[in-house]
Order: C-alpha cells, then structure tokens, then sequence
C-alpha cells in the first residue's frame, strides 16, 4: 500500500470521528501520524518544508512553558505539546509522501470527493438526524454538520475543499457538473448553517476563486455571469432542502456577535497580563473565568477567536510563528489557486 493512501485513510478516520468526544479516538489518529512517518523516515525521505519550522517553533514554545514553569496547568500544556508534534508529524508526511505531481493529484481529488460527501451528509443530517450523527450517536446538540459538531469547525472544513472542487469544474476535463454540483452543495451547507462568518468567507472564496480560474483562462465577461450564475443556482437548490431558517435566525438577533466581542476582549486583556510567556499552551478554559466581562450560564470551551486566544495562551512567540506560517503560505496558496483555502481557514480562526 503506497503511503498516500494511508495518509488518506488516517485524514478520513480523523474526520469521520471529530464527534466523538473521548481523547482516546485523538490519540489512535496520533499513533497512526507517527507511525505513518517512521515509514516515511525508514524509506529514506527525510527532506524538510521550510513551511514546517513555524510548527517546529510552536512544539518548542510548549516545551519551554513546561521546563520554564509558565504554564497554569501543565496537563493542559503536555497535551498541548502532543497535539502539535501530531500537527508538525502530519505536516512532514504529507510534504514527504505528496511530492509526485501524480499522487498529489489523486490525493487531492480523493479528499475533494470526501468533502462532497460529507457536505451532502451535513443537509441531510440538518434535516433528519436531530442532533445525532449517522441518525444514531447523540451529540447533545440540536444539529449537526455532518461529522462536525460545530457550525465553524464545518465551515473552515468546507474552506480548505472547496477551492480545489471548483478547480476541478473550471479547469477539468471530465465530470465537469459533477463537481460543480458538490461545489454547489458545499456553499449551500454553509449558507444554511448558522456560521455568518463562514458563509461570508465561503461566497467570498468562491468568487475568489472563479475570478482566478475564469481570468487564467480568458473566458469571456458573459460565460463568466453565467457561471457565477450557475453556481448560485446550485447554491440555492441544495440549500432549500436544509432551510434558510437557521442563517435567517442568526442574522436577525439582536447583538449576535456581541458576547464573542466581549470573549475577545477579555482574551486580549489575558494577552496583555503575560505578553511574554503567556499563561501556557491549552489552558484557556482556567484562566478565562478571572477575566470574564458576562455570564450567561454557559460555559465558554475557547474564546473563538483563535489569534487572540493564541496571543493569551502563548504570547507574543505564538502570534508570530503563527503569523510566520500565514505568511509562508501566501505564495504557494496563491500559486496552486487550491491552497488558498488554508489562508482563508487561517483568517476564520
């Protein structure tokens, strides 16, 4: 079996169990990452991205809160520390195992194809499940998004496919409505959840993206109305079976997005207490509590901006790897047009 395709049944296994909530499902999806790179380092590839070392930097950062003693919670820390060599793992083995244009290829319509899937089970799970992913496993919540639980986490999902499925309707050569359709229905299962945020980006992606592929190849003004045209037709078909009732419902709420501003805030304030060493890696939730401008009788799991939480837990080291890593993928997203999806999930967070 060639190493892409383990990648490839490692990255659907982590998708199809984001639901589940014990930790012992992360850390089979961990092993097989570090399994799947000692191969990669016994068959002899061993050559780094440069796109990787933000990511070495960040396990490092982990490290040093722990020797250093910054972290308010050292469990969270180490945990913290695992997840990013997990991340930093897979990095290197899809650089490693994707460097043949033909595998990548493959790679890339295969994942395409388990996008397509997923957002046709995110409208029929929002139409029929009631909480329960595969019409049977409790959530505790009152819809899901496929094999997500949460709106965001689906919507960043849909980011990152979405730009090489309209690819592969603009440019192929072969099943050219097929993709079109799965495009049409990614868009639609973010404009039917209750992600503002995310439907704003995917619309603003997708135009993005027939602007690119449409001017590379010099369609004219009418053809590329029409297409535009299509999509949203699409758009609004597959969306209809799911509702606009949830999208609707968000937009019309008075302050909708006034307690995330409050959560930043009280985020930026926790920045502001440790700017050097933060407060350590994961432990947002303890700290988050002492800086709380509301109460609302819920309990705030992430500050849901991810810079600002990044800022508290790791300080101004963090914000910069992470900035660091935006920056390396500007060049390669915009030049593989498919990659763009990583800076818009990044600008998301």
């Amino acid at each position: 079996m060639k190493k892409s395709t383990v990648l490839l049944i490692l990255l659907v296994f982590g998708l199809f169990t984001l639901w589940v909530e014990t930790t012992w499902m992360w850390a089979i999806e961990q092993v097989g990452v570090f399994l799947l790179a000692a191969w990669c380092l016994l068959g002899g590839l061993n050559k780094v991205a440069p796109a990787m070392l933000p990511l070495a930097g960040i396990v490092f950062l982990c490290g040093a809160q722990l020797v250093a003693h910054t972290t308010v919670d050292r469990w969270e820390t180490t945990t913290q520390l695992h997840t990013w060599v997990a991340w930093l793992a897979a990095c290197w083995v899809g650089f490693a195992t994707l460097r043949d244009e033909d595998d990548r290829a493959t790679f890339l319509e295969r994942v395409q194809m388990v996008g397509v899937a997923i957002a046709v089970l995110a409208i029929l799970h929002r139409t029929t499940s009631h909480g329960k992913v595969f019409w049977v496993f409790e959530t505790g919540r009152k819809t899901v998004m496929g094999v997500f639980p949460y709106e965001n986490q689906y919507a960043a999902f849909i980011l990152l496919v979405l730009p090489g499925t309209l690819l592969r309707a603009l440019r192929g050569r072969t099943h050219q409505w097929s993709w079109m359709a799965g495009a049409g229905v990614m868009v639609a299962s973010v404009l039917s959840s209750s992600s503002v945020a995310g439907a704003a980006l995917v619309l603003a992606e997708t135009l993005l993206i027939v602007a690119i592929a449409s001017s590379e190849l010099r369609w004219p003004w009418p053809r590329r109305v029409a297409l535009g045209t299509g999509i949203l037709a699409l758009t609004f078909v597959f969306g209809s079976i799911s509702g606009w009732g949830d999208m609707l419902a968000d937009l019309q709420r008075n302050n909708a997005m006034e307690s995330r501003r409050l959560l930043t805030l009280s985020t930026i304030e926790m920045a502001r207490e440790r700017p050097w060493t933060g407060w350590g890696m994961g432990t947002w939730t303890q700290v988050y509590p002492a800086y709380a401008r509301f109460d609302d009788g819920v309990f705030d799991n992430a500050a849901h901006d991810d810079w600002a939480q990044w800022a508290s837990d790791g300080g101004v080291g963090m914000l910069v790897l992470i900035a660091a890593f935006t920056v390396m993928m500007v060049r390669p997203g915009f030049k593989s047009v498919w990659g763009i999806g990583i800076l818009f999930v990044l600008f998301i967070r």
